[in-house]
């Protein structure tokens, strides 16, 4: 289902949800213009889902679309424009808007913040005047606007804005400025009316976002500098790993119980040979006094 809005009046979009509008003077009519040969009944809308066709129902040169002097009938696209005399309108997508605000953007663009402008996305180029007059590139029906408010001009990889003295300011992330270079991302503010500038990123932008992520990466976990590092590797050098004490003990353990567990069978042989030559001393000891008592 498309929408219609009427450009430059600050009106919000409407759902096209009847399947037929008129525009004209009449009271009667949707939509109540005014202008130059303007009939009581001029022009219609015939609504089938996304299909809508514009009726000059009046004849004469009073209806247009994309700037043209419609003769009979056309199918509306969205983005289209058609006027009924002094009044401008234009066809809207919301599902391709939301489309449009998901993808990278190829050109610059001010992207509306306030509810009021519906989110509604201005395309940027060369050098345009932003204000309230009907002669400005874009025109902002609201009352805190100045006729003139400020000038944008689009250059290589930025946005030049200068104020045009204005009587309630132009400002840039939050800071009023009278000229100003601007870039993807930055918050302009007309008065009130607050706007995301849209833009193609550079390539040092994004090495700048990548660096970011870097650097916050290192924030969580700090890098030793060179003199820290020395030092705590100085220390860990001079005071012994737990670990290899460990280990060296584990290894010597086995080594002395094999020293003790050899030299066991020699003491014990030792102590054998000392029982057994006393035993025959005793004996030849008892013999020698057996015979001298005999004899």
């Amino acid at each position: 289902m498309l929408q219609i809005k009427q450009k430059n009046a600050g009106s919000r979009s409407e759902w096209l949800v009847e399947n037929r509008y008129t525009f004209g003077t009449g009271i009667e009519n949707n939509y109540k213009v005014s202008g130059a040969n303007v009939n009581s009944v001029q022009a219609g809308l015939e609504v089938n889902g996304d299909n809508v066709a514009l009726f000059n129902l009046g004849g004469g040169d009073s209806v247009c679309h994309n700037g043209d002097v419609l003769e009979k009938n056309v199918v509306l696209k969205p983005g289209d424009e058609f006027s009924v005399g002094d009044a401008v309108y234009i066809i809207e997508d919301p599902k391709q808007n939301r489309r449009e605000q998901h993808q990278e953007p190829r050109s610059w663009s001010l992207r509306a913040q306030n509810t009021a402008l519906a989110n509604k996305t201005y395309v940027l180029s060369g050098t345009q005047i932003i204000g309230r007059s009907n002669e400005c590139d874009i025109c902002l029906n609201v009352v805190h606007l100045s006729r003139r408010h400020a000038r944008l001009t689009v250059e290589e990889d930025t946005i030049q804005i200068d104020d045009l003295e204005s009587s309630n300011g132009t400002f840039v992330n939050g800071q009023r400025i009278e000229s100003a270079q601007v870039k993807a991302g930055d918050e302009i503010a007309f008065d009130t009316l607050r706007f995301i500038l849209m833009g193609p990123q550079t390539n040092s932008e994004k090495t700048q976002i990548r660096v970011a992520a870097d650097s916050d990466a290192t924030t969580m976990r700090p890098a030793m500098t060179n003199a820290e590092a020395k030092q705590k590797y100085a220390a860990a050098a001079k005071k012994p790993s737990p670990n290899s004490n460990d280990n060296a003990q584990v290894k010597a353990a086995p080594v002395q119980t094999e020293k003790k567990e050899a030299s066991n069978p020699a003491q014990e042989e030792t102590s054998g040979s000392t029982k057994a030559m006393m035993i025959l001393i005793g004996l030849l000891i008892i013999a020698v006094a057996g015979y001298v008592l005999l004899g």
